[in-house]
């Protein structure tokens, strides 16, 4: 990315869980926290490791505040190259 002139580039894969829009507080704190607790698991963090990756257990507002700075994050890197949507 470098040589095409894009400085700092940093990639990341993702996988999170989200929900409708309006879904109700107390489900999508429910599900946080299973969710949160299952990833905690021994089971859980030896698989998530073998397949060479790393957990982040937060909130789902810190998930949605990630989004939204990869949503912007891409936009920009988007514009800088060039891109256009049709």
């Amino acid at each position: 990315m470098v040589e095409s002139g894009i400085n700092g580039f940093v990639a990341t894969l993702l996988t999170g869980v989200v929900a409708p829009a309006g879904t109700p507080g107390p489900i999508v704190g429910k599900l946080n926290s299973v969710i949160n607790e299952t990833l905690k698991s021994p089971d859980m963090k030896d698989l998530v490791v073998r397949f060479g990756s790393e957990a982040r257990i937060g909130s789902p507002q810190e998930f949605g505040t990630f989004l939204a700075g990869e949503t912007q994050k891409w936009a920009n890197i988007a514009k800088q190259a060039g891109v256009a949507l049709d």
